[in-house]
């Protein structure tokens, strides 16, 4: 997106009066209302949301297209990142700029760009209702109170790196690697399908390779990333990193248990594709249980409704695809060959197996007692119906071999209820 030329500080405000409150959500709702607007040509809805909006005048087709493009380039409004942003995470000096300039009347919502870079909008409440008052792209270490930090702390291990050659220089000996290091590690990131590889040189030095892919929904496009460096293991046992091709591309890997953190530089990243976030040890990956039940909903080797990609990969892994679904059945996909969970809105919504043991799934069942059984006419699908969370998982087994059986968990929708008002499916004591 380009850069909009504006300012919180120089931009004269009109001040108008307000009737009761709106929500908060609510400003993060008109930013996507903002955004779809855009996506979709809507100018009466943008000339309805911008009319507060003095530095809109002069951008009236730039800024459609640029809210086209944000939209395009992350495959549609559901996968913008939009979060409504708390004081207490903004530099002071920024809040005081916008106490000044909007008289302490504001709320601020941040769209994720890249890991390190926004798009800030400032929306005003007047007469009831959010409007957008303002707006910039900025990095995040201009606006938020972490980010400052870590660019801060970057320097400084920047500074110790140096500090650590120069007394290698000098014969001072430096810590000795721990082999926990070396090995493959998963990116447990929502929208990249990622890892990590550490190999040994020798002494305190490493080789280490990231690498991520992501695919663009909207038109199937995949974009990758590559950054091959290598690391220092510093006293504080953390490793400081440098990329064999462009010296600008630096950061930090902190190891806790199986999780290392990882820190990059904006030169690091790809437009698309950025490693900044966890990685998890991908020979620690421990799935749950086949079946069992947390806070009285279903779950499937420790995975729920509700859980983003990230949590899926935490317990599994990897999946052989992660993007749209090649088949087309479903909008977006987790595939791991033998099981899929299907993500809508970044969270999972339908699980299957395509095979389990069936007495290991039947004792899961019977310990837990979770829902009504019902099976189907033809006695070959058998169906476990959760009156609370009206999950409804079910499992047919294999004509082939009937010690193995598919499983399928989904919402009971109408064609259940249908299905057993007219006696195709039918309610049953216990399991077959």
């Amino acid at each position: 997106m380009k850069k909009l030329l504006f300012s919180f500080i120089v931009l004269t405000v009109f001040l108008f009066g307000c009737s009761d409150k709106p929500s908060n959500n609510g400003a993060r709702s008109v930013v996507k209302e903002l955004y779809k607007a855009g996506y979709e040509g809507d100018a009466s809805t943008l000339e309805r949301l911008l009319k507060h909006f003095e530095g809109y005048a002069g951008y009236e087709e730039e800024l459609p297209e640029d809210l086209y493009d944000t939209v395009d380039e992350v495959g549609g409004i559901r996968h913008l990142e939009i979060d409504l942003v708390k004081k207490s995470e903004i530099i002071p000096e920024v809040i005081d700029g916008l106490d000044n300039a909007f008289d302490r009347n504001w709320r601020m919502v941040s769209v994720t760009m890249d890991e390190d870079y926004l798009m800030i909008w400032i929306l005003q409440e007047i007469d009831g209702e959010f409007y957008v008052v303002d707006g910039e792209d900025y990095n995040a270490d201009e606006i938020f109170i972490r980010a400052q930090e870590e660019s801060e702390a970057g320097e400084v291990a920047h500074d110790e790196l140096e500090a650590e050659v120069a007394a290698e220089d000098e014969g001072v000996e430096q810590p000795s690697s721990d082999d926990a290091w070396f090995g493959h590690w998963v990116y447990l990131d929502d929208y990249i399908k990622g890892n990590l590889i550490i190999e040994p040189i020798e002494g305190n030095q490493f080789n280490i390779v990231l690498g991520g892919s992501k695919i663009n929904p909207f038109n199937n496009s995949s974009y990758a990333n590559v950054v091959e460096a290598t690391g220092v293991l510093d006293e504080y046992n953390n490793i400081f990193f440098t990329s064999t091709f462009d010296d600008m591309c630096t950061g930090t890997l902190v190891m806790e248990g199986d999780i290392i953190s990882v820190n990059s530089t904006e030169a690091c990243h790809s437009p698309k594709v950025y490693f900044s976030g966890e990685f998890l040890k991908e020979d620690s990956i421990q799935p749950g249980p086949l079946f069992s039940m947390e806070n009285g909903a279903f779950e499937i080797y420790g995975v729920g409704f509700g859980d983003r990609p990230a949590n899926v990969k935490r317990l599994l892994g990897n999946a052989v695809h992660e993007g749209p679904d090649e088949d087309g059945f479903y909008e977006w996909v987790l595939d791991y060959e033998d099981m899929l969970f299907s993500i809508f809105d970044n969270q999972v919504d339908t699980i299957v197996v395509d095979s389990v043991d069936v007495m290991e799934l039947k004792s899961a069942i019977a310990a837990l007692n979770p829902g009504d059984i019902y099976i189907s006419e033809d006695q070959k699908t058998v169906y476990l119906y959760n009156t609370t969370t009206e999950q409804l998982l079910s499992y047919s087994l294999h004509p082939e071999d009937s010690s193995k059986a598919s499983v399928l968990l989904t919402y009971a929708d109408g064609n259940f209820q249908y299905s057993v008002e007219n006696g195709w499916v039918v309610k049953v004591e216990r399991l077959p």
